[in-house]
């Protein structure tokens, strides 16, 4: 049963990035963010994404590739 069917609620976030972030300093932007307040699990994700270029997806217990 899904969180919606259980009348809970439900974030989505849909990021586009593609090229828009390979000319920009990495760490630098990390930083910035880290500055504008974003931490925590987001800011983690972010800073992977950003250094490894790598993302999975994981519902319900099977990952992507």
């Amino acid at each position: 049963m899904s969180a919606l069917d259980k009348g809970k609620t439900s974030d989505v976030v849909f990021m586009h990035f593609e090229k828009a972030f390979d000319s920009v300093p990495h760490v630098r932007l990390i930083l910035k963010l880290w500055q504008y307040g974003i931490c925590g699990q987001i800011l983690e994700w972010l800073s992977d994404f950003l250094v490894d270029q790598y993302q999975r997806v994981v519902p319900e217990s099977e990952s992507s590739n």
